[in-house]
């Protein structure tokens, strides 16, 4: 299988995460910019918009309200998604990754949330050592922005499939380099693109990666009407980082904008949206053996 970034890249990014993490919740803390008045003072309609769209609407609706189940979440890290799902429907969180710096940044944050570290499983997730172990195991599986940094579909939904039980829930989002995003990706971060497959970057590719006769869709459309997104915006300096800076505040006024006038309803568009998401069940098989109970006496750790 061809990745299309490389283990040593996400060492280095995760390593550089939690100094950032810290210095972002000290700020959020101490309250003192005038950015964080206003966030205060205006509450959730300066919440960016394909966040409130995302857990607000799509996954009170399609994600079964059900507390306990398991979900994992492949290329988990830095873990804050996972922790959210916690408190939000009660899940209980597992992650894979395959890049130490991830899982350590992973377990930490789940340890911060009183959460199980050991739920983090360092491993790599087509492995088939890890897909034996987990096999039908988890009742949600969840990526976001994770199969865009591969070549073989095919393969990247068998190991998603292979980890989700009969019945269960297959959440799949990833973000768009193409249409307006492609534009600020080439201007602040234009080497980042070949790591991504724009192939599957618009609604019609992205749904076709669905069309398995064990996958019943619920739900499948670019989400966000517009956002200025730019991955490894934190790591931009000089006139790059004040001009994202700009931008930044721009899209909070846009947030707002965006909340008042089209609500729960979006205004999703192919040029605009900054995300693609999939949810979907997984249908059970008529030949299907019922689960035996010891098979799921696992513990988690890592596996290479």
């Amino acid at each position: 299988m061809e990745r299309l970034t490389k283990k040593d890249y996400w060492n280095t990014v995760y390593l550089g995460t939690a100094p950032f993490q810290a210095k972002a919740r000290a700020t959020g803390q101490s309250g003192r910019s005038l950015k964080g008045w206003l966030k205060r003072t205006l509450g959730e309609y300066w919440r960016d918009y394909s966040d409130y769209l995302e857990w607000d609407v799509l996954y009170p609706t399609y994600l079964p309200n059900v507390s306990g189940l398991k979900i994992i979440e492949i290329g988990s890290a830095p873990g804050t998604n996972l922790v959210r799902h916690h408190k939000t429907f009660g899940y209980e969180p597992y992650g894979v990754e395959y890049a130490e710096a991830g899982a350590n940044l992973n377990r930490e944050e789940f340890s911060q949330h009183g959460l199980n570290p050991n739920n983090v499983i360092r491993a790599d997730a087509f492995s088939e050592e890890f897909l034996t172990r987990y096999e039908g195991y988890f009742d949600l599986v969840l990526s976001r922005g994770f199969i865009e940094h591969f070549t073989e579909m095919d393969k990247v939904m068998n190991a998603h499939l292979r980890l989700l039980k009969p019945g269960g829930t297959l959440i799949v989002t990833i973000p768009k380099l193409t249409g307006a995003p492609n534009l600020l990706f080439r201007l602040f971060n234009p080497e980042v693109i070949p790591m991504h497959n724009l192939k599957i970057m618009n609604r019609r590719s992205f749904a076709s990666l669905f069309r398995r006769k064990e996958l019943k869709q619920q739900y499948c459309n670019d989400y966000g009407t517009f956002k200025v997104s730019v991955c490894g915006a934190t790591q931009l300096s000089g006139v790059k980082a004040t001009v994202m800076n700009a931008l930044m505040n721009v899209q909070l006024l846009l947030n707002m904008f965006f909340r008042a006038a089209f609500g729960k309803q979006g205004a999703e568009s192919h040029w605009f949206s900054p995300y693609l998401i999939y949810i979907g069940t997984k249908e059970p098989s008529p030949h299907s053996k019922e689960e035996c109970p010891k098979r799921n006496e696992r513990h988690c750790h890592s596996v290479n």
